[in-house]
């Protein structure tokens, strides 16, 4: 019996529910609202829209009307009312958005509601945005009532802040209905109270005394006035253009009698005339079209043509007296300044003595400069010759003649001298490898009866292993030398020279670049016209070598002067100078040295040559020393640093070796084995005390 009546009670239910209508007042509520926003659904509004209309909705202008109260003072029994209908199927499909943001300041206000997830439509909220709609329409229907009057007292300015505010302050509170109409007010009066404030302003400076003073603010008045002229009609600025344009006219009439009684003196000076003519137009700059500044301009001007013809033999004899540009610049500022339309014979004559004395001028200038840089060139030869002449007597004073007539004649004069600061190449690079090898073989072939009798064969590097890849097809895709070795070559030189010359072949070819360096270190078995296109300095220094020993005999005391130092270069030894002596590197270690500032300057000046990654100045860290025991002298230096490559940022190190206290080769993680030689100019700096700590 319990479930029958269970189920009667749930019929009923839900027929009563079919059958029910939302509240009248409800549905009367919301439609003023709807008729604001024809043909949208309101409930697939944003959430923006919905606060605007939530807003309305509870505003005076839709509120009272409906529940003849607004929504501060209503009771709660109609407070109760909208609560009830967010409870209301009848409702659901009439109330804009979802039924909790429509009723949820009623139902705070009552205590229905937890408020938890409305904070946007708290009784509190809507309450303060009701107020705050309530003192925009009254001061929006005060500044229409002003507005839409026969004349209207607001001024441009406070039209136009209004304007703002309802695009900008009210534009979520106010309904579009609203914004509409009151910009279509504002659009139609900004013309009209534009017009009214400009003229104002016009007939005031009409009424003005006519005086220089009331001239200024007649010019400027339309950059003073530049809000309002925009909103101007066409038909008023016109009106203000031809007024103004009267009044400068009489003022110009009134003020301008003191300025042509002035131009019609007699001027002594054309300095007089120049300043008269500068002050004038400073003056009336901004009014030069008009006639009367225009007439007074040629009063002046033909002041000046009236002294131009008085001294015009003397302005002559200055400009043929004139030696320098800037002379003859000085008399055509003087003389010819403000003439430029002027075309009187005696002007023109001037003009074009002017343009020949500087033609005459710049053409001496030009010989004199000739003549200068020939007399220099001179003196640089002169120069030179005397230094090669006191060059040669240094050499004869220590018994040594030495024929370098070749293309690479400064770095071998260099490399004999012991000026190893001066060269242009490094030990490691690929000009010296060249340079050192071709002059073991040239040696090796021209000077055979004169090497030692501890003489040694040549060794040289060839490939004895090679690995040759294949695709899937079987097609070879790639083939390289997988193996090298020393082998025996046709000749023999001293152990010293093969020592250096392996030395500086080991650096070269030590786990990186070794087809290129084949190229090189066999430069000795071809001919010139066979070798690759290595550049011009590769070439070049395989054929000076050669020539060397055919304009200097094998036991020419300089040539073997320039293999010593070719040898300690090779070592990155101290070089033996032109009187024997070693120049030594007297490094005081006992001095604290910014080794770190040290060691980020040779990393970054070495990572100019690396292929793909790239140093990140100043990241060395970590700085550790090994010294000689019982000496203060590095043995080698081992600082951590960080690059940049494919992987982005990476840690790594980097070993420093110490050649006898001198900084010798730079040892990167990923080649330790191979010496990158520290750069020249930074361990001179190094000697020279730049890096010691203060």
């Amino acid at each position: 019996m319990k479930p029958l009546i269970f189920s009667i009670i749930i019929i009923i239910s839900i027929s009563l529910n079919i059958n029910a209508q939302c509240p009248n007042k409800i549905s009367k509520w919301v439609e003023l609202i709807e008729d604001e926003y024809p043909g949208e659904n309101l409930q697939k509004v944003g959430a923006t829209k919905i606060k605007t209309i939530v807003y309305n909705l509870y505003s005076d202008k839709f509120f009272i009307s409906i529940f003849k109260k607004p929504f501060d003072e209503v009771n709660t029994k109609k407070l109760d009312l909208i609560a009830s209908i967010a409870t209301d199927p009848s409702c659901v499909r009439t109330l804009p958005g979802r039924k909790w943001e429509v009723t949820s300041p009623a139902r705070d206000a009552v205590g229905k509601s937890r408020n938890y997830y409305n904070k946007a439509f708290s009784y509190e909220l809507i309450k303060a945005k009701v107020i705050e709609l309530r003192q925009i329409r009254k001061e929006n229907k005060v500044l229409l009532s002003d507005v839409n009057s026969d004349n209207p007292q607001i001024a441009f300015n406070s039209l136009i802040d209004w304007k703002v505010k309802i695009n900008n302050n009210y534009a979520a509170l106010l309904l579009p209905s609203e914004l509409t109409y009151l910009n279509t007010i504002i659009s139609k009066k900004e013309h009209e109270i534009a017009d009214k404030e400009l003229n104002l302003k016009l007939e005031n400076i009409i009424k003005a005394d006519d005086n220089y003073a009331t001239l200024q603010t007649l010019i400027s008045f339309k950059k003073d006035n530049q809000q309002l002229y925009p909103y101007a009609s066409q038909e008023n600025q016109s009106h203000i253009e031809n007024e103004t344009t009267i009044k400068i006219n009489r003022i110009l009439n009134n003020i301008l009698s003191e300025d042509i009684k002035k131009s019609n003196t007699k001027f002594n000076q054309v300095n007089q005339v120049n300043e008269f003519y500068k002050s004038f137009s400073n003056k009336f700059k901004a009014l030069s079209d008009y006639k009367q500044i225009k007439d007074v301009k040629a009063k002046i001007i033909e002041a000046k043509i009236n002294i131009l013809f008085a001294d015009k033999e003397k302005i002559k004899n200055e400009i043929k007296a004139s030696v320098k540009l800037n002379e003859l610049s000085n008399i055509e500022n003087l003389y010819l300044s403000h003439l430029d339309s002027v075309t009187v014979n005696e002007v023109e004559d001037l003009r074009m003595q002017l343009v020949n004395k500087k033609i005459e001028i710049k053409e001496q200038q030009k010989r004199e400069d000739l003549a200068q840089q020939e007399r220099l060139i001179n003196q640089q030869i002169q120069e030179i010759q005397q230094h090669k002449l006191a060059e040669e007597r240094k050499l004869a004073r220590y018994g040594f003649s030495f024929n370098t007539s070749l293309v690479n004649e400064t770095l071998i004069k260099n490399i004999f001298k012991g000026d190893f600061d001066k060269l242009s190449i490094y030990r490691d690079d690929q000009y010296f490898i060249a340079l050192i090898s071709s002059y073991m073989y040239a040696k090796s072939k021209k000077c055979e009866s004169s090497l030692p009798s501890n003489k040694v064969p040549i060794y040289d590097i060839e490939c004895v292993e090679k690995t040759t890849q294949r695709n899937g097809w079987g097609e070879v895709v790639n083939e390289y030398c997988s193996k090298y070795e020393y082998r025996p070559q046709e000749g023999y030189t001293s152990p010293e020279l093969f020592e250096a010359f392996k030395a500086i072949n080991d650096i070269k070819f030590n786990e990186r670049g070794k087809d290129a360096i084949k190229v090189l270190i066999k430069l000795h078995t071809t001919g010139l016209d066979k070798v690759p296109d290595q550049g011009l300095s590769v070439n070049t220094l395989k054929s000076d070598m050669y020539n060397l020993f055919d304009l200097n005999p094998c036991n020419n005391t300089a040539l073997q002067r320039f293999e010593e130092n070719l040898i300690r270069f090779a070592h990155n030894q101290p070089p033996l100078q032109i009187d024997g002596t070693v120049k030594e590197h007297n490094i005081n270690y006992n001095r604290n040295y910014d080794f770190k500032s040290f060691i980020n300057h040779l990393i970054d000046e070495n990572s100019k040559n690396w292929a793909v990654n790239q140093y990140i100045k100043n990241s060395v860290s970590n700085v550790r020393i090994t010294k000689a025991e019982d000496l203060n002298t590095p043995l080698y230096i081992i600082a951590n640093y960080k690059f940049s490559g494919y992987l982005g940022t990476q840690n790594s190190w980097v070993k420093l070796t110490f050649n006898n206290g001198f900084p010798d080769c730079l040892y990167f993680k990923d080649y330790p084995n191979t010496c990158r030689t520290a750069d020249r100019t930074i361990v001179k700096n190094f000697i020279n005390g730049q890096y010691i700590s203060y």
